[in-house]
């Protein structure tokens, strides 16, 4: 359990560096050597508005518990949908009443 702890952490570490600090600082250096990024300086705002959303993604994958828990609740899920699902060919239709002309 420590081990993937300790992987966990590893790849919680590396996705605030790969995606926050390292384009960044590619930024700030074209800036100190004065010369702009254009269009490409969009690339910083998608890789910060990305990180909330891949932060919590290797406990899921790496740390074994969560990992059951996630797949359990995703089959539960799945299995309900199924469930759930009206076949397209069902005789089940409701039709409207008859109702009289006004």
């Amino acid at each position: 359990m420590q081990s993937q702890l300790f992987y966990a952490l590893v790849f919680q570490t590396l996705i605030p560096a790969i995606l926050l600090h390292f384009p960044v600082s590619v930024m700030f250096g074209f800036v100190l050597a004065s010369h702009g990024l254009g269009i490409y300086s969009c690339i910083i705002s998608i890789t910060i508005s990305l990180y909330p959303a891949i932060d919590p993604l290797p406990n899921f994958f790496i740390i074994s518990p969560y990992r059951k828990a996630a797949f359990r609740c995703f089959k539960r899920n799945r299995q309900l949908s199924e469930v759930n699902q009206v076949p397209p060919n069902s005789k089940n239709v409701v039709e409207p009443a008859n109702t009289p002309a006004v």
